[in-house]
């Protein structure tokens, strides 16, 4: 019953939708047509149609095209030659690839700006987000403003590739910037970090002219680039270098301090710079923050040298590469302003070093040197372009940024290479205060560090054969207005360090050159020969006036002789240390404290330990 009704409602259906006999004639003539046409020709037909444009349109954007022959002739007369009349449509056919299709033929542009994360490892660690503290347990990400305060515990917070900062027990800071640290060291920047109370180890991975790792303090900023830093904040501020160097500002007064040099800062206390005590050498701060720091410079080389092999896309040895630089040029002839063109240009000259990183890994060394020429050639291009300040701040700002994105190679590592191009570059720009000298002075600290490494780990073979490399370098020591006073300083002071690690090398008989030998003592100055230019009167009363208003600040007597006591600790090491301690015996009245006898057997105690 049911598939009689169901089989009536079908032929009544199909009466009704049946076409007439002329159509069906007519849709059967366009199928055959259809099928007859050869497919390739039908298909290149609709592809013609659809993208030809109306005429009107088509006049607009030859007349387009025209007002930019000047600059782009060739380009244009090879392009008309090579597509024969079809050029809109095979013209639109590129663009439209390049458009829509990069990462196919060009390189990618660049990686997501990572976070800056906070990292526990071990004990209580708090953030405070808003007015709620929550405990933190596992990696976050942190933002400007965030108090975080360890209890028992510690925890590192790690900057993107500029660095590591390690906060001890007991420790309070507060974020204050957590962006890149690219732009240019003389303009004006907001701290990374203030320190309100405890202890931080500081690494800093960036060039000295870009923006370092600012911590900010009561008692003074203190910045680091490239070097190893312990800083800790209670009623003073102590400030202690184990690697490389730091820049203190204190009371209007900026100061460099390099590896194996300590100060402490409090409120309008005379700058003095000491000596790090050598027992202090082996705490377990100093030694485990020593060897966290090496391991995070290699972990961030490598990954900075993985990453840019990934980014590397086509390489010169591949039958595509042609291919691909006729994309990048297309997609630098669609681009309607100078400063996107530079902005361009800058990208595709970035994917050149990209390439020579890759090329590396597959030994591939004269390729690797095109490459670079490459590179060169193209920021060669961009600054001698159109002049414009704008690209000029372009170019400049892409130079730092690469800059910074390769400090933390040191020689001894295979793209240490890419790292002397970008610095090359980067001096090579006309009017600008990174020059060759400038370079020169990094690659020889570089150049030291690595030797100083080798040292303390006695490969005498590669400590040998570096000094060697370097010997051209270190004879801008020796020369007058070589290299600027604070790279002097910090490359004498890696010297000094280097040439105790060869002593002791030496000595265990691990067959260290004698030449060698004699040659790093001959950089490192005798005791001796060491003169300390010796205070004014007026310096010196200047000091015993401002150590005695600190001390009568308070009221109590036990407070005083607190405030004494860090005076004479304050003063050990100074080289005017007997002188201040007779004036401060005749400025300080005497009274319950009784100030003048304690000064007086503080001189004693001094007069013993010379004569000791």
């Amino acid at each position: 019953m049911t598939t009689n009704r169901t089989d009536r409602l079908l032929r009544s259906l199909a009466g009704e939708v049946d076409v007439p006999m002329p159509a069906k004639k007519t849709c059967w003539k366009a199928v055959s047509r259809k099928i007859e046409q050869p497919e390739s020709a039908g298909l290149l037909s609709q592809v013609a149609t659809m993208l030809s444009p109306a005429a009107g349109a088509r006049s607009a954007v030859w007349r387009r095209v025209l007002e930019r022959t000047t600059r782009r002739s060739i380009f244009i007369t090879s392009l008309l030659r090579l597509l024969q009349g079809k050029w809109v449509a095979a013209f639109v056919l590129v663009a439209l690839a390049v458009r829509l299709m990069p990462s196919v033929i060009l390189a990618p542009r660049t990686i997501a700006s990572s976070d800056v994360l906070l990292i526990p490892t071990g004990g209580e660690l708090s953030v405070q987000i808003g007015d709620l503290w929550q405990r933190v347990t596992e990696e976050i990400a942190l933002q400007p403003g965030m108090l975080l305060r360890t209890q028992d515990g510690e925890a590192s917070i790690v900057y993107h590739d500029d660095g590591v900062i390690r906060l001890d027990r007991n420790t309070t800071v507060a974020m204050l910037d957590t962006a890149d640290r690219v732009v240019p060291q003389t303009a004006a920047a907001i701290p990374t970090l203030e320190l309100y109370t405890g202890r931080i180890w500081v690494q800093g991975l960036t060039p000295p002219h870009v923006q370092g790792i600012e911590i900010a303090t009561t008692y003074g900023d203190i910045t680091v680039h490239g070097g190893s830093v312990s800083i800790a904040e209670d009623d003073t501020v102590k400030v202690a270098v184990w690697d490389r160097r730091a820049i203190i500002e204190h009371n209007d007064q900026r100061a460099v301090l390099v590896s194996g040099e300590r100060t402490e800062l409090w409120e309008g206390n005379v700058f003095l710079t000491k000596r790090i005590a050598a027992i202090e050498s082996g705490t377990p701060w100093t030694v485990q923050n020593l060897a966290r720091d090496a391991v995070h410079r290699q972990e961030i080389a490598q990954l900075q040298h993985e990453r840019r092999i990934a980014m590397a896309g086509i390489l010169p040895t591949s039958r595509l590469y042609p291919v691909k630089r006729v994309a990048e040029a297309v997609d630098v002839f669609l681009s309607w302003s100078d400063e996107s063109r530079a902005q361009k240009k800058l990208q595709y000259a970035e994917a050149r070093l990209n390439e020579a990183t890759a090329l590396l890994e597959q030994d591939e060394p004269q390729q690797v040197a095109l490459t670079l020429d490459a590179y060169r050639q193209m920021l060669e291009a961009v600054a001698t372009g159109t002049g414009a300040s704008s690209v000029t701040a372009l170019l400049e700002q892409s130079l730092d940024a690469m800059s910074a994105e390769v400090a933390a190679l040191l020689p001894g590592h295979e793209s240490y290479v890419i790292k002397k191009a970008v610095l090359d570059a980067r001096a090579a720009l006309p009017d600008t205060v990174v020059g060759n000298e400038y370079i020169e002075g990094i690659v020889l600290v570089d150049g030291l560090s690595s030797l100083l490494a080798a040292a303390k780990d006695g490969e005498v073979s590669a400590l040998q054969s570096g000094w060697i490399d370097l010997k051209s370098y270190l004879a801008l020591l020796s020369i007058e207005n070589g290299l600027d006073p604070e790279t002097v300083k910090e490359a004498r002071s890696i010297l000094a360090s280097l040439n105790t690690e060869l002593q002791n090398l030496s000595a265990a008989g691990a067959g260290v050159n004698a030449q060698v030998l004699r040659e790093v003592a001959s950089y490192v100055p005798h005791e001796a020969e060491k003169t300390v230019a010796a205070l004014s009167e007026e310096e010196l009363m200047q000091i015993v006036t401002s150590i005695e208003e600190r001390i009568f600040v308070y009221h109590m007597k036990r407070s005083r002789v607190n405030q004494f006591i860090s005076e004479l600790k304050a003063l050990e090491g100074h080289p005017d240390h007997g002188r201040i301690l007779r004036r401060l015996h005749l400025a300080l009245p005497d009274g319950p404290e009784g100030f003048p006898e304690r000064v007086r057997r503080e001189v004693k105690r001094l007069q013993w330990q010379k004569a000791a």
